[in-house]
């Protein structure tokens, strides 16, 4: 949960709605929590009136997929990069497997070799 404030702010939003927690009561950052209570409001209320466009419903949901497929192609290149690394480090060291008995000496020399690339 605490890699998304939006997940807290949802669930703020869902007991303000079940009537737990009173509508003007902000655990969370205020401001940012009271613009996104009204933006889900407002998409919540259209999605229970069903006169949405379905154009831009699927035009909405299309930006929506490409996001998140942007996210897993950045997080897939992230852990090749990682893991080619770490290939990179066990080479240097001279290990062909990665145990609990090399792993901080890898780890560290995984470290060096992503420096390497910072100050190149």
């Amino acid at each position: 949960m605490e890699s998304s404030k939006e997940l807290k702010y949802i669930l703020a939003y869902m007991s303000k709605a079940a009537g737990y927690t009173k509508p003007y009561e902000f655990v969370y950052n205020e401001q940012e929590q009271f613009v996104f209570e009204s933006v889900l409001f407002s998409a919540l209320t259209l999605y229970e009136s069903g006169k949405a466009s379905k154009s831009k419903i699927a035009a909405t949901h299309k930006r929506f997929v490409a996001k998140i497929e942007q996210k897993l192609e950045t997080k897939m290149s992230r852990t090749m990069e990682i893991n080619a690394a770490k290939i990179q480090a066990m080479k240097e060291l001279g290990y062909t497997e990665l145990n609990e008995a090399n792993a901080s000496e890898v780890l560290a020399k995984i470290i060096e070799i992503e420096s390497r690339k910072v100050s190149n």
